[in-house]
């Protein structure tokens, strides 16, 4: 009997260990809080194995991409390159995400890069959303694009963003091509 109660015991002190433990786990993790003022995303056919790449550029000249994630105030949060396709999973989703953590005033350029073309036949159908994180979460502009050739650079929008964090324009009429030229082989 006084082995079992003392199991017991042991197993009780664990028990409220491992619940101490995962509460304080717990408030850690809600203290941190995601200060982010934008997130600009990219999905594409969940079944495609294409190598779709976002590539941001700043009001300063400052550019992200999948060769260098992070700079200053913007992130690569993920960067998918179409090799972790499992075509038996329906909710499968391509996608690349780059968050902005504290905007600029000026004018930032997202743009699109086919990286690589591989198996999956059709060509890719590129959806994009820009979606302003505060005071409340809202997606501010969306839109779709088509990629027609491996190695082609296509820039999505050109967001205006003033002195206050806010975007005032939008613009998916100009080419400001980047990319290539930044990896030394421009068009």
């Amino acid at each position: 009997i006084d082995l079992l109660f003392n199991l017991m015991l042991g197993f009780a002190t664990m028990f409220l260990l491992t619940l101490a433990m995962m509460s304080a786990n717990k408030q850690q993790q809600d203290s941190i809080k995601k200060d982010v003022e934008y997130v600009l995303r990219i999905e594409w056919q969940g079944n495609s194995d294409h190598d779709i790449d976002m590539w941001v550029q700043d009001p300063t000249g400052d550019m992200i991409g999948f060769r260098d994630k992070q700079r200053n105030h913007m992130f690569i949060e993920r960067d998918n390159t179409g090799t972790d396709v499992n075509l038996k999973d329906p909710a499968h989703i391509n996608e690349e995400i780059v968050s902005v953590l504290k905007a600029l005033p000026g004018w930032y350029t997202i743009n699109l890069q086919f990286f690589q073309k591989r198996n999956y036949p059709e060509l890719p159908n590129v959806r994009w959303s820009i979606i302003k994180m505060k005071p409340t979460i809202q997606t501010f502009a969306s839109g779709t694009m088509v990629m027609t050739q491996q190695g082609q650079e296509k820039t999505i929008f050109r967001m205006r963003i003033d002195k206050d964090g806010n975007i005032e324009k939008v613009d998916t009429s100009v080419q400001n091509l980047f990319v290539l030229k930044s990896l030394g082989r421009s068009k």
